[in-house]
């Protein structure tokens, strides 16, 4: 399966599928594979730029800090902090 879900050329996949392991897998299904991954790759990433967001909301509340102090204390990694930043807002709003 890592095979498969690698990044590699889907020409490469698909070859050494056939060679090592003798299976067929035609390049259309491969391909079809992939928009799914990117998918559920990008639905992952949402589902933890969500988690850091309300963790952050709720220790801003609990403490009474900026969303800043409050991504610094939950960890938030630096190239997440824009996404979460909007997030909290959104949560704020409701």
């Amino acid at each position: 399966m890592s095979l498969i879900f690698s990044r590699k050329d889907a020409e490469e996949r698909k070859n050494r599928l056939n060679t090592k392991y003798k299976i067929s897998l035609d390049l259309e299904a491969l391909m079809e594979v992939e928009h799914y991954t990117d998918w559920v790759s990008e639905a992952r990433e949402d589902g933890y730029d969500e988690g850091l967001a309300r963790a952050v909301a709720g220790i801003m509340n609990r403490l009474g800090c900026s969303a800043e102090e409050a991504m610094e204390t939950a960890n938030v990694p630096e190239n997440r902090k824009k996404d979460v930043l909007d997030l909290v807002t959104k949560l704020q709003e409701n």
